[in-house]
C-alpha cells in the first residue's frame, strides 16, 4: 500500500464518510492521488463507495470493517506479466543467433526475427548489431534491412 493510501485509509477512519475532495484537503493531496487511493482501497476491500446519484450530489466514501492487511516484510509480488520472462545478459544475442544458425542462407529483417521471438523489434535490432559487429551475421540488404549468418564464421 503507497503512503497516500494508507494516509486516506487513516482519514476515513477518522470520519463515518467523506467526499474525496474533503480528505483531499485535510490530507494536502491532490484530489487525483485520492482518487487513486480511494480505487485502490475500494479494491482490496478497505473502502467503500457511496454514490450519491447524479443530481444529489458528490460520492462519499467510508471505511469498511476489514482489518488493515498485516504486514510480512517482504517486497509485494510482481505481477504476471505473461509468459514472457525478462532475458539475462546475452540471452536475446544468443536467441537471434540461434534464429540465424537454423536457416543460414535465408535473410532476415530484425522485424522477422521479434515476430519469431514474441521479442522487441528495437531489441532485436540491437541485438543484431552486435552480432554483425562479432562478424556472426553479414548483411543481405539495405531496404529493408536484412542480414543472414556469415557462411565464414
Amino acid at each position: 500500500m503507497s503512503p497516500a493510501a494508507s494516509r486516506v485509509l487513516h482519514r476515513l477512519s477518522a470520519t463515518e464518510s467523506v467526499t474525496a475532495r474533503v480528505i483531499a484537503a485535510d490530507l494536502m493531496l491532490a484530489r487525483s492521488t485520492v482518487a487513486k487511493a480511494l480505487t485502490v482501497l475500494e479494491s482490496a476491500g478497505h473502502a467503500v463507495r457511496v454514490r450519491a446519484g447524479h443530481t444529489t450530489g458528490p460520492d462519499t466514501w467510508r471505511r469498511t470493517n476489514t482489518p488493515p492487511p498485516v504486514s510480512t516484510g517482504t517486497a509485494p509480488a510482481v505481477p504476471d506479466t505473461g509468459s514472457r520472462q525478462r532475458l539475462g545478459r546475452g540471452e536475446l544475442r544468443a536467441m537471434v543467433a540461434a534464429c540465424f544458425a537454423e536457416h543460414p542462407g535465408r535473410a532476415y529483417t530484425p522485424g522477422d526475427i521479434a515476430r519469431i521471438l514474441d521479442r522487441s523489434a528495437g531489441a532485436v535490432a540491437n541485438a543484431i548489431q552486435r552480432l554483425v559487429a562479432q562478424e556472426l551475421l553479414t548483411p543481405a540488404g539495405i531496404r529493408p534491412r536484412r542480414y543472414r549468418a556469415n557462411p565464414d564464421a
